[in-house]
């Protein structure tokens, strides 16, 4: 199913359905529900704190919640989540890129810079 994001999604739910005890799949249901069109981010973010109350200390699982805050605009909590995140995420782009966002948004130039570079590092050396 890899990019067959529609078809992907709808095999999630059905597990979701037999199992909601899973948070991983809470987790990606999220990922999908905050990231592919139609976008619904009350849901998502509804589904990935289900996923927390499972596993409260993943890291991926908290990754998933500061992008969607990040989407929802609710900076200072992404900040929160996007932070605790980034100890497990170090080298993930994506976690630098919206903490940058996040902390523009905030006012903290210099953080939003620090995670700034630290994503285009990241960037140029995946070319």
């Amino acid at each position: 199913t890899r990019g067959a994001f529609v078809e992907s999604q709808r095999l999630l739910e059905r597990v979701w359905q037999r199992d909601e005890q899973d948070g991983a799949v809470a987790n990606n249901l999220a990922w999908f529900y905050s990231n592919i069109q139609p976008r619904d981010l009350p849901k998502a973010l509804k589904m990935v704190e289900h996923a927390l109350r499972l596993e409260p200390d993943r890291v991926e699982f908290r990754e998933t919640r500061g992008q969607i805050f990040a989407k929802m605009e609710r900076w200072a909590d992404a900040v929160r989540d996007l932070e605790f995140a980034v100890n497990g995420l170090v080298e993930n782009q994506e976690v630098h890129e919206a903490l940058a966002d996040s902390y523009g948004k905030l006012g903290d130039e210099a953080r939003s810079q620090a995670h700034r570079r630290v994503a285009e590092d990241l960037a140029n050396r995946s070319l």
